[in-house]
């Protein structure tokens, strides 16, 4: 099953601010560069996201987006079932309706392939999908961090446990070896 464009990008900037934590609130156009998509197809997700309960946005000084208790935890697969909308896999009734219609399984075995997506999902959070990496956690005991940056091909950190930043190799992340190839440096002021 493939989800929808905006259905992509609800789900990326939903794990954007989830990684972002309480500390910082940014603006739509910020979180739209950090997830790589035009500002107003941005705007657009927000707007719904809002009005499902997953963010709170704020204007003014001290404003920005921030990802909400609900959308925190809530599940994936609900989340995503919003964002789709009920309907079909396919357009059996479509202009002009499908011939073989009366006779048909098909559709009633793709709406069972399709709850059962949902179904995978169903047990997943956002805080899930952007939770800290296993292997900071395993190495370094990490309990909590905060992404500074992620470029691709590596992804930056802040910790409290671990005061200044670290940067690791994305594809070393999922690898026993990761720790070597960690590098962690503390800020002039002693501070993250």
């Amino acid at each position: 099953m493939r989800l929808n464009k905006g259905t992509d990008i609800a789900l990326r900037i939903a794990m954007r601010l989830a990684s972002a934590g309480d500390r910082t609130t940014p603006t739509t156009r910020e979180v739209a560069e950090a997830v790589a998509v035009p500002y107003t197809h941005a705007a657009k997700v927000v707007s719904r996201l809002q009005h499902l309960g997953v963010v709170e946005a704020r204007r003014g000084g001290g404003g920005g987006l921030k990802l909400t208790q609900a959308g925190r935890t809530g599940s994936v697969g609900e989340l995503v079932r919003a964002l789709e909308g009920v309907g079909d896999v396919v357009a059996c009734e479509g202009d002009p309706p499908c011939p073989l219609l009366a006779a048909c399984r098909l559709r009633g075995a793709l709406r069972t392939a399709q709850e059962a997506f949902y179904a995978a999902l169903d047990p997943l959070t956002v805080e899930d999908l952007a939770g800290l990496p296993l292997v900071l956690q395993r190495h370094f005991g990490m309990t909590s961090a905060f992404v500074v940056a992620d470029s691709g091909s590596s992804l930056s950190f802040s910790a409290p446990e671990r005061p200044g930043e670290c940067m690791v190799d994305s594809v070393a992340l999922g690898k026993a070896d990761a720790a070597e190839n960690m590098s962690c440096f503390v800020h002039a002021d002693g501070h993250q």
